[in-house]
């Protein structure tokens, strides 16, 4: 809508992360952003843009200023892996970023049935490290449904009763999760 319009430097607002792009032959258009990050949809580098205009020329310099940054991690965990194992993978992901920053650490991927990801004690093992940090477990159970096959006990029952329903995978996966927290007497948040 503004191209064509001898537009030479076009600031724009409202998306809070720095972008330039060609507007046309002319012109360039500029997101800024936000000189600090307020939340985790706001992760990367932030500051201001600063102009420099010599000879009706418009040179444009990114110059960053933010304190700390926000990052989202993704930790992709496997059903091998105990917590420990995870615990390790997150300090790998996290171990390039600044102690200043802020960090939410999302946990996915597939866990065996056994495996109960604690957020609060990746969390706590990553704490000292970094500003803040939160943990959100994203993953989901991979179930093997054969070595329930022949299984004479609760949680075999259980699964083959699951197996039997007509519903999606992921759906029965998180109902045989909660089973099984809910068989083994854990605490169970919705």
């Amino acid at each position: 809508m503004l191209r064509g319009k001898y537009i030479d430097y076009l600031a724009l607002g409202h998306i809070h992360s720095y972008k330039k792009e060609r507007l046309d032959d002319r012109g360039v258009y500029c997101y800024s952003g936000c000189l600090e990050g307020r939340g985790f949809d706001e992760c990367g580098e932030k500051g201001f843009v600063l102009l420099d205009i010599t000879e009706g020329k418009i040179h444009t310099e990114f110059v960053p200023i933010a304190k700390r940054m926000l990052h989202e991690v993704k930790v992709e965990v496997d059903p091998t892996m105990d917590m420990a194992a995870i615990i390790r993978a997150a300090k790998e992901c996290v171990k390039d970023i600044s102690s200043e920053d802020l960090i939410k650490i999302i946990v996915t991927g597939e866990t065996n049935i056994d495996t109960d990801i604690d957020c609060e004690r990746l969390r706590r093992s990553l704490d000292q490290d970094f500003f803040f940090i939160k943990v959100y477990d994203r993953t989901s159970v991979q179930i093997d449904y054969e070595s329930f096959r022949n299984d004479k006990s609760l949680k075999g029952e259980f699964v083959r009763l699951m197996e039997r329903q007509h519903m999606s995978e992921d759906e029965r996966a998180a109902i045989i999760e909660l089973g099984m927290k809910a068989i083994m007497g854990e605490d169970i948040e919705v």
